[in-house]
């Protein structure tokens, strides 16, 4: 596996999608705490910090609208979040209402 700077691809990531500045403050705080204990910037723990920023970036993007018609998949590992627009397809798609109701 090719080895990721995980603070270095969150900022990627942040330069790209919109989110909330305090989402990106809060994972700053945590990627330099992970490394402060003895973690690396390459590590695991940066790694889950990386997965749960993106997630909250998508589920921020998702509160104001801007990607529609999912259900947060839990099991979208952090390199899938690399590519992000693929991780965000990545997810599940809700069903149509309509259809729903149409079938029952």
């Amino acid at each position: 596996m090719i080895e990721v700077d995980w603070a270095k691809a969150m900022m990627e990531l942040a330069k790209q999608q919109p989110h909330p500045d305090w989402l990106l403050e809060r994972y700053q705080e945590q990627m330099r705490e992970a490394v402060r204990n003895g973690g690396t910037q390459y590590g695991p723990e940066c790694e889950e910090i990386f997965r749960l920023f993106a997630m909250m970036t998508m589920l921020s993007q998702y509160d104001e609208g801007l990607v529609k018609d999912i259900i947060w998949n839990p099991d979208v590992a952090a390199e899938d979040y690399l590519d992000y627009e693929d991780a965000v397809r990545k997810q599940k798609v809700k069903e149509d209402k309509q259809d729903y109701v149409q079938s029952t």
